[in-house]
């Protein structure tokens, strides 16, 4: 069964999540550490890192910046 462009939109957004998760543990950030250090509101990280979210460009240079990798970095392994 072919998906919808909404169930491929929402499992993109899944997968941009976990990997900007992954980034922030790495970093050894919580999401507070990271709202503080790039101005972002803690339950919006929170939301984008549950795929609720639809980041801007703006707000992944905010978050690459915040746990010290490219944004090339946290979309890489998204198909």
């Amino acid at each position: 069964m072919v998906q919808s462009e909404d169930e491929t939109n929402a499992a993109l957004l899944r997968k941009l999540g976990e990997n900007l998760r992954r980034f922030r543990e790495a970093a050894g950030k919580s999401q507070d550490a990271l709202a503080n250090d790039t101005g972002l509101h803690r339950t919006y990280v929170g939301a984008v890192e549950r795929g609720e979210k639809n980041p801007t460009f703006i707000t992944l240079t905010k978050y690459a910046d915040g746990v010290g990798r490219s944004v090339a970095d946290l979309v890489a392994e998204l198909p």
